[in-house]
């Protein structure tokens, strides 16, 4: 898997992180909005929203490189509850969004093999985040 990279990203990034996601979810999404997304995008993949989130200490964010270009991102939960172990808390992906160009090249599958690693490495148990009910994209790399 060479010709993918993964890097961990701060507060400095956020321009690049918002390019990437707004064209993720942009690529997958618009569809379920009956405005194309426009208020969800605005709230979550804004460079003021994500901001926030990248300065969360609770939230851990990473950008996907394929052949050294943006491909997609991960963002991490450290701690939060665990829907199989009421009042224990664990690692949730909460998010996954890769671009449509960068489908089935599998990096979603080391994306999801970070997580893994992050949690064990952790000690922690794992979570996915809840399906908004529309997973016909996401589950084909799990």
């Amino acid at each position: 898997m060479g010709d993918i990279s993964i890097q961990k990203l701060d507060v400095k990034d956020v321009s690049l992180l918002s390019e990437v996601a707004l064209e993720a979810y942009a690529d997958h999404y618009l569809d379920l909005w009956y405005d194309n997304g426009k208020w969800y995008m605005e709230k979550f993949f804004s460079p003021e929203g994500l901001t926030a989130e990248l300065n969360d200490p609770n939230a851990v964010f990473y950008l996907a490189f394929y052949h050294n270009s943006p491909a997609g991102f991960l963002k991490l939960n450290l701690s939060a509850p665990l829907d199989t172990e009421p009042g224990k808390n664990g690692l949730e992906l909460e998010r996954i969004y890769l671009k449509k160009d960068c489908e089935g090249k599998g990096i979603g599958k080391e994306l999801v093999q970070l997580t893994f690693s992050i949690a064990k490495k952790k000690q922690q148990r794992f979570s996915l985040a809840k399906s908004d009910g529309h997973e016909r994209r996401s589950n084909r790399f799990l």
